[in-house]
C-alpha cells in the first residue's frame, strides 16, 4: 500500500502455508552493518521479491513455492520490518533501495528480477530507474509512490498515523461493511506487528513520504527492464486508474488489470497472480539457469 503492504492481516497466517513451502529456508544476511532476514527457495534466474508498508516477507508465502518451481526466490524482510534488525535511523525510500543494492551484493548477484507489492513496488521501481543495469525484470504490484499527489497519499497516511485514532475511525466509517470488516482486521494485525518494533520504522518512512521525499515521477522514465504493472480492480488503496499512468510512462511496460482482486493480489487472489507473474517472467526464466 502506501499503507497496504503495511494493513496486511499475515500475522495470522502459519509459517508452513503448502506441503511445498518446507523447501523454504529462512537465512541472515548482513547488509550495510545490519541484519537483514529473507526467504529462499527454488534455483534458476534470481527474484527477489519485497512486501509493502509494515508487511514482511510472509506476504508471499503462497505465491513463493510455486515461484520458486522456476526461479531462485528471496523473499526479504526490509530493513525495520519482521525479523531484519531495527535500527532507529531516518528512513525513507532510498534507504531501502540502498538495502536491496546491498542485499544483491550480498547475494553475489549482479542482475535479478524484482516484484515488489504496494510500497514494495516504489523501492523496486527506483532501484529499477537508478540501477538499470542490474534488473532482469521488474513486476509492480498496486505500487505506491507514483501519479498521485500529495493529497490522496497525506489524507490516507493521516488516517492510520497510530496517534491519531479519531481519524482512522472516520475512515473506517466511511466503508461498506465488507470493507470496514477487512480493514479492521488488518488493523489489528498492524497493530499487533508494532510489538515487533516494525512501528518506528513505519512512522519514519510515512513523515518522508508526507514531506514529499523520494516520489517517482520522471525517473520511471529511466527504467530500461520489461515491466509489468500488475494491478487490483478493486484496490482501495491505490486507484485502478494508477496502472494505467504508470503503464504509460514506463518504456516496454505491459499492463494486466486482476479482477476481484484489491491491493494485496499475491495474498487475495494469489492463483491469478501467480499465473500472470509466471507468463512474464517466462522469457528470464526460460533463457537463465544458475
Amino acid at each position: 500500500m502506501l499503507l497496504s503492504g503495511s494493513l496486511v492481516a499475515l500475522a495470522l497466517l502459519p509459517l508452513s502455508v503448502t506441503a511445498a513451502s518446507s523447501a523454504i529456508q529462512d537465512h541472515g544476511v548482513d547488509v550495510g552493518g545490519y541484519r537483514l532476514r529473507y526467504l529462499e527457495a527454488g534455483s534458476g534466474p534470481p527474484v527477489v521479491l519485497l512486501h509493502g508498508l509494515g508487511a514482511d516477507s510472509r506476504t508471499w508465502r503462497l505465491a513463493m513455492p510455486v515461484l520458486a518451481e522456476r526461479a531462485h526466490v528471496y523473499a526479504l524482510d526490509q530493513l525495520g520490518f519482521g525479523q531484519s534488525e531495527k535500527p532507529e535511523i531516518s528512513y525513507r525510500i532510498q534507504t531501502l533501495v540502498d538495502s536491496l543494492g546491498g542485499f544483491l551484493d550480498a547475494m553475489h548477484l549482479d542482475r535479478a528480477s524484482i516484484v515488489g507489492n504496494s510500497l514494495g513496488g516504489w523501492v523496486a521501481a527506483s532501484f529499477a530507474a537508478a540501477h538499470p543495469e542490474r534488473v532482469d525484470h521488474l513486476v509492480l504490484v498496486d505500487a505506491a509512490g507514483y501519479g498521485e499527489p500529495g493529497q490522496i497519499v497525506q489524507d490516507y497516511l493521516s488516517r492510520f498515523d497510530p496517534a491519531m485514532a479519531a481519524q482512522a475511525q472516520q475512515f473506517l466509517s466511511g466503508l461498506t461493511p465488507d470493507e470496514r470488516r477487512a480493514m479492521e482486521a488488518a488493523l489489528a494485525a498492524y497493530f499487533a506487528r508494532r510489538s515487533r518494533g516494525d512501528g518506528y520504522a513505519m512512522g519514519s518512512l510515512i513523515q518522508s513520504i508526507m514531506r514529499g521525499e523520494d516520489a517517482l515521477g520522471d525517473s520511471v522514465k529511466r527504467i530500461k527492464a520489461p515491466t509489468l504493472v500488475l494491478w487490483g480492480r478493486n484496490d482501495p488503496v491505490i486507484p485502478v486508474r494508477m496502472a494505467d499512468k504508470l503503464a504509460d510512462d514506463i518504456p516496454k511496460a505491459k499492463k494486466v488489470v486482476l479482477d476481484g482482486c484489491g491491493h494485496r493480489p499475491q495474498v487475495e487472489c494469489s492463483a491469478v497472480f501467480i499465473k500472470a507473474v509466471q507468463k512474464f517472467l517466462t522469457p528470464v526464466t526460460d533463457a537463465r539457469t544458475d
